[in-house]
């Protein structure tokens, strides 16, 4: 198994911190997806692989993982955040939405 890490970093966050923010602004975290994520993911995931997208926010870069064909876990703390991944990944059964815990 291979695994792939990309740091990243918690501050003080509350569980309801981005609800407002996913309410009041559409694609709060950019529309397209990072390409160094999908870049490092086509590069060393070539085949269906099991990912996780923690703090998934709206969901920009589990759906195009999940549409390459991957399986990926999407944990999310909000949960405005989890219901508009839901939303888009309505016809992507290799996509789970978990609520993040910290």
């Amino acid at each position: 198994m291979q695994v792939i890490a990309q740091n990243i970093s918690f501050g003080s966050i509350e569980p309801n911190s981005y609800d407002c923010i996913y309410t009041k602004k559409k694609n709060y975290n950019g529309e397209k997806p990072d390409k160094k994520i999908i870049r490092t993911t086509r590069k060393h995931c070539p085949k269906k692989a099991d990912i996780a997208d923690i703090g998934a926010g709206d969901g920009r870069n589990t759906i195009p993982l999940a549409k390459l064909g991957h399986n990926v876990d999407a944990f999310e703390i909000s949960p405005v955040g989890r219901d508009i991944i839901r939303t888009k990944a309505i016809n992507l059964p290799n996509v789970s939405i978990l609520p993040l815990n910290i």
